[in-house]
Formats: C-alpha cells, sequence, structure tokens
C-alpha cells in the first residue's frame, strides 16, 4: 500500500490536473465536447474533488451540444454501471441529475432514458420506501443490498446523503413535464409517501 506522503501528493497532482481542466473548459463549448467524451474517466474522483465536480457540472449545466449529442445510451449505461458498482455513491446520481436538465431546460431524450434505465431496470440500485402497516406516520425504507429495512429517521450518514441525491434526481428527471418519469414515479412514490418524507424529522 502507499504511505500516507505518497497519497498526499498524488492527491495534490490530481486536484492539479483538474484546476487546470476547469480552467481550459470554462466558457469554451468545443474544450468541453472533447473532455465530454471522457466523461466515465472523471466519475470515480466526484467523491474526492470538488474540482472534478465544478467541471461536470461545467459541462452539463451549460452546454446543450453536450447534452444532446455526448449524453447517449451508452454512456448512461456506463454510469448505471458504476453506480451498480459503487456503495450507494450518490455523486454518480448528482451526474445522472445534471443530465436531465440544461439552461433551465429539461431534457426529455435523457429523461425518457433514464427513467427506463434506473426507475424500471435499475430499482434494485434504489432506496425503496413504504408506508409502515403498522403505524402509518412512519415510513420503512430499504437501503440496495440490505434484507433489512429501517425507518427512514434511521438514515444516516452516506445513505442519507444518497437518498437525498435520489429525490434530487428524481424530481430533475420529471422537470418541464416528462410524462413518462412522472408516470413511474407516480406509483414508486404515490403523493402519501411524499407528504410524509417531507414531515420526516431526519
Amino acid at each position: 500500500q502507499l504511505g500516507d506522503e505518497v497519497v498526499s501528493v498524488l492527491h495534490s497532482f490530481v486536484e492539479l490536473c483538474f484546476e487546470m481542466l476547469q480552467c481550459i473548459i470554462h466558457g469554451d463549448s468545443s474544450n468541453q465536447l472533447y473532455l465530454a467524451d471522457n466523461f466515465t474517466v472523471l466519475v470515480p474522483f466526484l467523491d474526492m474533488s470538488e474540482l472534478a465536480m465544478r467541471c461536470m457540472n461545467e459541462m452539463l449545466a451549460n452546454n446543450m451540444e453536450v447534452q444532446e449529442k455526448k449524453i447517449t445510451q451508452s454512456v448512461l449505461d456506463q454510469f448505471i454501471a458504476m453506480l451498480r458498482d459503487s456503495t450507494m455513491n450518490y455523486t454518480i446520481l448528482s451526474v445522472l441529475r445534471a443530465i436531465c436538465s440544461c439552461q433551465g431546460q429539461g431534457i426529455d431524450s435523457n429523461q425518457t432514458m433514464l427513467a427506463t434505465l434506473l426507475l424500471i431496470q435499475g430499482q434494485d440500485l434504489l432506496i425503496q420506501t413504504r408506508e409502515n402497516e403498522v403505524n402509518s406516520n412512519e415510513l420503512k425504507v430499504l437501503c440496495p443490498s440490505e434484507v433489512n429495512e429501517i425507518s427512514l429517521e434511521s438514515l444516516h450518514g452516506r445513505s442519507e446523503k444518497y437518498f437525498v441525491a435520489q429525490l434530487y434526481t428524481f424530481a430533475e428527471m420529471c422537470y418541464d413535464r416528462n410524462y413518462i418519469a412522472m408516470s413511474i414515479l407516480h406509483e414508486m412514490l404515490p403523493y402519501s409517501v411524499l407528504i410524509k418524507i417531507s414531515k420526516s424529522e431526519g
């Protein structure tokens, strides 16, 4: 294993690389398109580098051409595969959320693809919620790869951040009224569940 000093040097080097990338792509749509060809190279660093997340957001939030030309079924498949290989990596959900809109406009094609990949085919990657049959005021949740349910209020740390990122992603999938996502989510998260989540003290 690498020593702490070596790890620290490598981390500093990575941060400098992302700082340079951010300068290169800032306001430059052509460079953003070039970097977008390497989306999946950036993703593993999102959890450890705020600069990596800034680079990703710079491309997705401001460049409609990146959204329309670079976000393909294959790219989304890779993101979903990375999410499956991780342990509730909420930063990947944040990227999927950003893929759903650009410049205040919903990207219908991306939202629809993601609805299929995540809401239908990838339900095992999501924190499931259901109303407690015994206590009508309580919600039960089941985290990915877990076998035992817990109460919503018991979600803490990484699982709590993942759940919040999941809800934000759901909301962005419905942005500008994508009826496919809205229809699926209406079954997954009925209004009674959403109200209980909003009232949660967690």
